[in-house]
């Protein structure tokens, strides 16, 4: 659901996905210090389905079963993460 939001409306939280990057290059980096070679491209292109962050968990469920349309949910998603 995240990322068809994120493809219908743009709306993605930035700060996580850099701090996932960021997080990818310590580890690709401290892959090769220990001599391993560094990630694979594989291992690099997966990202973890199941990790979502707290605020949009927190956010679906004060708004999924909203009776009104998706404007002013994804609206205030995007106060969220303007936010973080």
């Amino acid at each position: 659901m995240e990322e068809q939001i994120f493809r219908e409306t743009g709306i993605r939280n930035e700060a996580d996905t850099k701090r996932k990057a960021e997080t990818l290059v310590a580890r690709d980096q401290d892959s090769k210090s220990k001599g391993c070679g560094g990630l694979t491209d594989l291992q690099k292109a997966i990202q973890r389905l199941t990790q979502r962050t707290v605020k949009f968990i927190r956010w679906l469920k004060n708004h999924l079963n909203t009776k009104r349309s998706w404007t002013q949910p994804q609206a205030h998603l995007a106060k969220i993460y303007a936010t973080s």
